[in-house]
């Protein structure tokens, strides 16, 4: 597979949509052994997944009908280090941006010489991943600037919140305003909640439904012992509540297997 010069339109008919995700994790002693060479218990995961091809009729020729499987990603690397900052700035500076950004302007071609654009959509991050990409690392929404006091406000809620947050203003912002005292001297809400150079060049759209749905199972374990120990006190501060909480978790696990 090989890059073009950028294709028109009517050169490019179809679009290809890809998803990238990055993230990071730890806790991996298997990795960490004396007859090895790494120093660290953590790894950095780089992978993406194929969504569809869409034609200029807007029809899809072809679709992963099984996107959030195992199956469908596409590992490009594992790396032996911790998801911090400044390891996350280095590879995207030289490794993904780059990448990405070449994909994205030139797409790619077939053996046939079809052209194809690429869209590529970083969605599959949890919250910290997304803080440190998109720079926002004080902010209550990755989509837009509302403050908490606002996201807070029913009024507001009833309205609903403009998303007016998009990486390209952000990084034009932090390069206009050299003096990095200038650009912290700003409101949050003018320097889109930013609290450190954004790393990636593409828009942060983070949808993580996989941690909303082990919240919501958590949120319900929790309901079900408060329910069976008649402890309506949400928090557990007694001990008599915790020991009663955790006499009934001990219950909950020899029918369920769930912990």
């Amino acid at each position: 597979m090989s890059t073009l010069p950028s294709p028109s339109n009517e050169d490019c008919p179809l679009r290809f949509q890809i998803a990238d995700d990055l993230d990071g994790s730890g806790k991996h002693t298997v990795y960490n052994q004396p007859n090895t060479n790494m120093s660290t218990k953590s790894v950095i995961l780089f992978c993406f997944k194929a969504i569809h091809i869409v034609n200029s009729s807007g029809k899809e020729p072809w679709k992963n009908n099984c996107p959030n499987s195992p199956f469908s990603q596409r590992p490009i690397f594992l790396l032996a280090a911790t998801d911090n900052h400044d390891n996350i700035r280095q590879i995207m500076k030289d490794i993904i941006n780059p990448e990405t950004d070449q994909m994205r302007d030139q797409g790619f071609y077939f053996a046939d010489d079809k052209h194809i654009f690429v869209d590529v959509v970083q969605s599959m991050f949890d919250g910290k991943m997304a803080s440190i990409l998109s720079g926002a690392g004080g902010s209550s929404c990755q989509l837009c600037t509302a403050t908490q006091k606002e996201l807070k406000d029913r009024e507001s809620i009833l309205l609903g919140y403009p998303i007016n947050r998009n990486i390209s203003d952000a990084i034009q912002l932090f390069g206009e305003l050299e003096d990095i005292d200038d650009f912290f001297s700003l409101p949050k809400n003018q320097r889109f909640n930013l609290t450190h150079q954004p790393l990636s060049t593409i828009d942060i759209l983070p949808a993580s439904p996989l941690h909303s749905y082990t919240c919501i199972f958590r949120w319900l374990n929790l309901l079900v012992y408060h329910l069976n120990c008649n402890k309506l006190t949400w928090s557990p501060s007694s001990k008599e509540i915790k020991d009663s909480m955790m006499d009934m978790r001990t219950i909950v696990q020899g029918v369920t297997s769930l912990r």
